[in-house]
């Protein structure tokens, strides 16, 4: 009702103020003009005021549609990353299965190699996938193509339980290469009972000696890491770093004679 009272009031204004050329122009020429100086005006705002509204609202719709597109590229690419990781995986494994393959045909040793998987670890043990169906016994030794692990303390059908070589009760008649000298690798960190005045140097080989009646001789334990000499002592005090990484076992191999 307010609208319609202020549109009658500006055509009559506009009117009354062409009314001095009422007498010099057409009558009607004259109306026109006024109502179209005033309709105009408003006629243009209404019509701005409409596309502000519209695309308004067309920027919601657009957006809407620009989020749905958004969230199906991004479970697109969540897609992608899954296939990338699996692919990678398969790659890993490939490589794995190559690298256990080339090791167990060209590995130095006289007895048969068979590979396993590391399926569990706990303290100082792991457990593999080969068990009594796959040849696998109490006893055996297992290895990696770094060096010792362990060796297998229970059987079950299809799996086995490995002691690594960690373990504080792992005792392990050993010999360093270069000297000759045999000790005694306990828990895999130090060789103990070489005598003073044995020539060590770090990065000397530790190896299983002949002596050992539970490993094969010759398979590497790992390098001197540190050395201690003083000559009132009987022994030296050696520290050793294991050649296996056994944060990384994945795969290793049991060695059946």
């Amino acid at each position: 009702m307010h609208w319609r009272l202020l549109y009658i009031l500006l055509v009559t204004i506009a009117v009354l103020v062409n009314v001095p050329q009422i007498n010099k122009r057409d009558p009607v020429k004259i109306c026109r003009t006024a109502i179209i100086s005033t309709v105009y005006p408003l006629q243009f705002s209404a019509h701005y005021a409409y596309s502000m509204v519209n695309n308004f609202f067309g920027f919601i719709v657009s957006s809407r549609g620009f989020e749905r597109e958004s969230l199906s590229l991004k479970e697109k690419l969540a897609g992608y990353d899954a296939k990338l990781l699996a692919l990678d995986s398969v790659i890993k494994e490939n490589q794995s299965l190559r690298k256990a393959l080339y090791f167990s045909n060209n590995a130095p040793y006289n007895f048969y190699l068979l590979p396993a998987e590391v399926i569990g670890a706990s303290d100082n043990h792991v457990v593999i996938n080969q068990g009594e169906s796959d040849g696998a016994r109490e006893g055996l030794m297992v290895i990696n193509e770094s060096g010792l692990v362990g060796r297998i303390i229970e059987v079950s059908k299809y799996f086995s339980k490995v002691k690594l070589i960690t373990d504080s009760n792992c005792v392990i008649s050993a010999q360093l290469v270069r000297s000759g000298t045999y000790g005694i690798v306990s828990g895999a960190d130090r060789i103990d009972y070489i005598p003073e005045g044995v020539s060590i140097e770090a990065g000397d080989k530790v190896v299983v000696s002949p002596a050992s009646s539970v490993f094969f001789r010759g398979i590497l334990i790992g390098n001197v890491k540190k050395v201690e000499s003083r000559p009132e002592e009987l022994f030296q005090k050696i520290k050793i770093k294991t050649a296996v990484d056994f944060s990384k076992l994945d795969l290793v191999f049991i060695c059946q004679p």
